[in-house]
């Protein structure tokens, strides 16, 4: 804190080491104009700018000069193989995930499937709590016709109702990535 607790102290002022671009900027061609001039002037060369240009690494002759900064790259940088992590580890991560979804499915399903049990009533609304009735009339009238065909398509047996449930049989993997639709 500064003086009477009121402002921070400035930060500590660092020292930056400048050091010497390895790969310098080639011959680079500007047009010198001045402000209004409308005629176009012959290419000139910039002085001091000697070599291929900047970031120009695709070209046979800086094979050399791309094969360091790979190997300046991969020298920092520890690859390390992906492992996946054990039964334990999922339950001790998700722990929610393992509570809700059982450890067998049925045999029959390509997804993961099970059944289970409905404790609701015949007269008792399964899309209540669902917010997405609430959005337009399209879907309060889907969830109209699905909430007059759920008790026909829940699965009776012993006096107990059962619904199927299944997570989907695919799985994203990577890193997601910001803004992008490209899953």
């Amino acid at each position: 804190m500064g003086r009477h607790g009121a402002q921070p102290d400035p930060p500590t002022r660092t020292r930056l080491k400048i050091v010497r671009d390895p790969y310098p900027a080639g011959p680079t061609l500007v047009k010198p104009r001045r402000v209004g001039d409308t005629a176009s002037a012959p290419l000139a060369p910039v002085r001091g700018c000697e070599g291929p240009p900047a970031g120009n690494l695709s070209s046979a002759k800086d094979a050399p000069g791309l094969r360091s900064v790979i190997d300046s790259i991969a020298a920092r940088i520890a690859f390390t193989a992906r492992q996946l992590p054990g039964t334990d580890d999922l339950r001790r991560q998700e722990p929610h995930m393992f509570a809700v979804i059982p450890r067998k499915f049925l045999p029959s399903s390509r997804s993961p499937c099970w059944y289970e049990e409905f404790t609701g009533h015949n007269t008792s609304d399964p899309y209540l709590t669902n917010s997405y009735a609430l959005y337009s009339k399209r879907f309060r009238a889907t969830f109209d016709v699905l909430r007059k065909a759920f008790w026909g398509h829940l699965a009776h047996a012993a006096g107990r109702h059962y619904r199927l449930r299944c997570l989907p049989r695919f799985y994203i993997i990577g890193q997601p990535k910001c803004g992008t639709t490209d899953l």
